[in-house]
Parts: structure tokens; sequence; C-alpha cells
């Protein structure tokens, strides 16, 4: 199903390239799918790519929904120390296996230092109000009687909380304290890591990726060029979870995704297009943003066994479509009505039976099996 969207997608980039050629020339029809295919192909043998976007909350599944798509589930791409620590990662072709690393700048890690501080302050403004507004008074005669106070430790803990939540704040405060932790000050230019295979390359990059990383607190963006067959004609950007503390990193993640052909909107179907996903995707086709937006259902395998499993009698094939026409009424209604600048999410609204998919583990293990 993946394989078909990104045929579809290439098609589709083409497409747009092709109309607007035609556009400049005359207003003759468009090119049936047979001769943009053969376009394609004769723009990937001259070096053209199409360049995908990956973009949605953290924990989404994006990296996860890569990994499946393009490596039959091996675990390709890097995976996030933490939410915080998440690079954008650009994954291209190579002949040869090596990565491009770009660290924070000093002024970038100012910028968090002064978020740190906010933190710092509006964690004292919060816990005196709270202990101010929770000071035991005496009772007077006939009223109940005064309750006991409250627990510093856990009004401390409910307000970090609070704050840590903030991806703002929350997330330049942890980000910044571990960035002090590791000395404090970036490698002052970007690195090349080159390894003799795939795995070789993969096992460095947890120094700069991983949870014991030395440089992961440091690590801004990172190319991966892999010599793998499915990234020779496609070039995928893998960007960090919605609301990026870092002002740079988010600018420079809606720059890169502003240059993609087409993106693909990763939502887990328990959560299915929350105000985080829109907010998202609303800020993405903004100002002549990206046209072409698809959208990913992930882990429905969490509803397989919902009123839908009792409606079709248990066929997994039939469950799984009932799931998917759910999802697509719960986006029809969701998704914003059509405005001004809009235009990838009025396409994808218009469009929703080719531009929706949906992801099910249990259905990949099943056909993948031997079959007797």
């Amino acid at each position: 199903k993946y394989r078909d969207l990104l045929t579809g997608l290439r098609l589709r980039a083409e497409e747009i390239e092709s109309a607007s050629a035609t556009q400049e020339k005359n207003d003759s029809h468009p090119c049936s799918p047979d001769e943009l295919r053969k376009k394609f192909q004769i723009s990937t043998a001259e070096g053209g790519r199409l360049r995908v976007g990956i973009i949605g909350r953290v924990k989404a599944g994006k990296s996860s929904l890569l990994n499946a798509l393009l490596f039959d589930g091996k675990d390709v791409l890097p995976k996030a120390a933490t939410p915080m620590t998440a690079s954008l990662t650009v994954l291209g072709y190579a002949a040869e296996p090596y990565a491009e690393v770009e660290f924070f700048e000093e002024k970038d890690i100012e910028n968090m230092r002064q978020r740190a501080q906010d933190y710092d302050h509006e964690f004292e403004h919060r816990m005196k109000e709270r202990l101010e507004k929770n000071q035991v008074r005496p009772s007077k005669f006939g009223t109940r009687p005064a309750q006991a106070l409250p627990d510093p430790v856990r009004i401390e803990a409910l307000v970090r909380r609070e704050l840590d939540d903030d991806p703002t704040l929350g997330g330049s405060k942890r980000l910044f304290d571990d960035i002090q932790k590791a000395g404090g000050l970036p490698p002052k230019s970007s690195q090349r890591i080159e390894g003799k295979n795939i795995q070789a390359l993969l096992g460095k990059l947890g120094d700069y990726v991983g949870a014991e990383g030395k440089f992961t607190p440091f690590t801004k963006c990172m190319s991966i060029y892999l010599p793998l067959e499915p990234l020779k004609d496609l070039e995928v950007v893998d960007t960090p979870g919605v609301n990026d503390p870092i002002v740079s990193r988010e600018k420079r993640t809606f720059d890169e995704l502003h240059k993609c052909h087409a993106v693909i909107v990763v939502s887990p179907s328990g959560q299915f297009l929350t105000a985080q996903d829109l907010n998202l995707m609303q800020r993405l086709v903004k100002q002549d943003g990206v046209a072409e937006v698809f959208l990913a259902a992930r882990q429905i395998d969490g509803q397989l066994f919902s009123s839908e499993y009792k409606r079709h009698g248990g066929r997994l094939p039939a469950v799984m479509q009932g799931l998917r026409d759910t999802l697509a009424q719960q986006a029809q209604s969701t998704l914003p009505a059509p405005q001004e600048g809009s235009k990838g999410l009025d396409t994808l609204k218009r469009e929703l039976d080719t531009r929706l998919v949906v992801t099910s583990s249990v259905a990949y293990t099943l056909s993948s099996q031997p079959q007797s």
C-alpha cells in the first residue's frame, strides 16, 4: 500500500512539473499516467529525485513508518534518545555510506539558556502562588475545620509537570541542562562520518543521537546517505516532533519541508488529528507552502477489536476497511473548511479516498508470512 503511495507521489510530482511546463507553452491536455511515468524515469536518470517529508507530533511513529516502508522494518533510521534530542534528518542515496552532522550554534544555546531562565522564574512564581493560595487559615466557630497543610513536595511535582509539558519552556530547559552536562559548548564545525558499510556507519551515529552519545545534546540536523535501492530516486526529510523548542531548528525544518514535492502527516489512530496535528498542517501549507499533503493513520492495531470487529465478524480485511472509513469520516469533519493559502489541506480533504492510508503491524506480519 505504501509503495503504491510513493509511486503516486512520484507521479503527482511529475504531474505538477509537467503542468507548469505545459502552462508556459500552451493549454494542452495533461499527460497520461504512462507519459508521466516515462518523464519521471527520464528525470531520475538525469539526477532528479522525489523529495518527501514526514511530519507528526512526538512519538507518532514517523521513524518506524519509514523503516517499515523503505527498509523492511529494520531500524535504519536512528531513534532519538528523547523527544527533545530528536534531530532533523535528511535521508538520501550515495554509493558509499556516510553522514553529515550539523550542530547547534552558540546563539542557539544562548536562546535555550534564556528560556531555561524563564522556566526557573515561572517555577518560582507558580510555587509561591500555590503555597500562598493553600496557606492554612484559622478555622472560625461553626465552620469546617482547617485542612492540613498541602504537601510542598506534591505541589512542586505538579508545577514541574505543568512546565515540563510546555514544549517551549520545558523543552528548552531539559535540552539546556543536557548541554551543560555535556560541557556547554558545541563542536565548532559540522562533521562528516563515514563507515565501511551501513551497519558500521549506523553504529557510529550513536555518538550523535544515542541516549549516552557524546554529541547528542548538540546535534541539530543530520543528513544520512546510504547505498540502498529504495533511495536511488528518493530523498526523505524526517522531522522532529511538533512544537520544537529550538527556534532555529524549527525554521530549518519548515524550510526543508517547503522544498518537498509532498509531505506525509503521521497521526496515531487512537488520537487521530489532534489540535497539534491541525496546527502543524496549517503552518505547513501557509504562505505558498506544501501543496501535496497525504495522511497516514498509525498504530491502527489498537483499534482492531472495536465495534468494527463485531460489525464485520472479525474478518481482518473488512475490519481494516471499516476502520479506515471511520477515520476518513473523522478527517472530513475535522479538517478546516477551504481557506485562502491552504491549497494543500483543501486538496487533502477533497481527495481523502486516495490520500489517507492506515498502518497495521498485524496485517504486515500476516502478509509477510510464507504462504502455505
